[in-house]
């Protein structure tokens, strides 16, 4: 992040196979399950709360890697560049609360726009997103 702003660069080495996010690195791979969305959209305790008995909610970076892990485009945040919305994007439709909390204003957490790619912040207590969480195996 810069000046409060997500920084929207994909991770190169980062992909995903199926529904796990994999960060190939030696001595070893981080793989990251992550769940389908959930059925309703949430504020961000209750996708936390969602998540406690599954694994957890991603950080931002995550569920923007796994969201756009093999997208050539990197200027995710202009407008028309690169459209989430495309049948075959892996995030369709599903605008996801992240666990990030914005570090100068609390009642603030990051979510991913799947509209246009976007990380951005919204209100915690009133916004209501989708949830997908990472795994615990």
């Amino acid at each position: 992040r810069e000046d409060g702003e997500f920084k929207r660069i994909p991770t190169k080495v980062a992909k995903v196979d199926n529904d796990t996010l994999i960060y190939p690195a030696n001595p070893s791979t981080l793989t990251l399950k992550f769940s389908s969305p959930s059925k309703d959209p949430l504020t961000h305790d209750e996708a936390v709360k969602f998540c406690e008995k599954k694994g957890r909610l991603p950080t931002a970076r995550e569920i923007f890697d796994f969201c756009t892990a093999g997208v050539d485009n990197v200027d995710f945040g202009k407008e028309g560049d690169y459209a989430m919305n495309a049948k075959e994007a892996r995030c369709a439709g599903q605008d996801l609360w992240s666990v990030s909390i914005e570090s100068r204003d609390y009642s603030l957490a990051w979510r991913f726009d799947s509209n246009d790619g976007d990380v951005d912040r919204k209100n915690r207590d009133t916004a209501k997103y989708l949830a997908r969480c990472i795994e615990f195996k």
